[in-house]
């Protein structure tokens, strides 16, 4: 099929550096969260499961979170990120569907992070960034 807008075609290149600068502010906002409105409904869920030590295992997420945000952010290790990202969004996306009082984001919303991170996997880190392809 033609493309309608084959202008545009030259900003097909930028298209990871959008996916990952997005993927990363969604990613600090997560980690965020672990440390404010988020913390108390997810240290219930760990404590409901069994695991020690709920809310020191909250905040390593939390800090995790922020950690992979800003590297995808500035596009440091961009693919290691993004398959670490990957495993926690996809982790998230079982948890939501689990728990009803863990409503932080909905399930296609961890889907489509998930999706994203997976994309940057593939893709490495676009125009912008500190990684260089080889």
């Amino acid at each position: 099929m033609l493309n309608l807008f084959p202008e545009l075609s030259f900003l097909s290149l930028l298209t990871p550096t959008f996916i990952r600068i997005t993927v990363g502010v969604f990613f600090i906002t997560l980690g965020y969260a672990k440390f404010t409105h988020d913390k108390y409904a997810l240290i219930d869920y760990i404590d409901s499961i069994n695991i020690k030590n709920a809310k020191s295992f909250v905040q390593i997420l939390g800090l995790t979170q922020i950690v992979i945000g800003v590297l995808l952010f500035i596009g440091m290790f961009t693919q290691i990120s993004a398959i670490i990202g990957s495993i926690i969004a996809l982790v998230s996306l079982f948890i939501a569907n689990k728990t009803p009082k863990f409503k932080a984001r909905t399930q296609v919303e961890y889907l489509f992070l998930f999706v994203m991170t997976f994309t940057l996997v593939i893709t490495g880190a676009g125009f912008l960034a500190v990684d260089l392809p080889l």
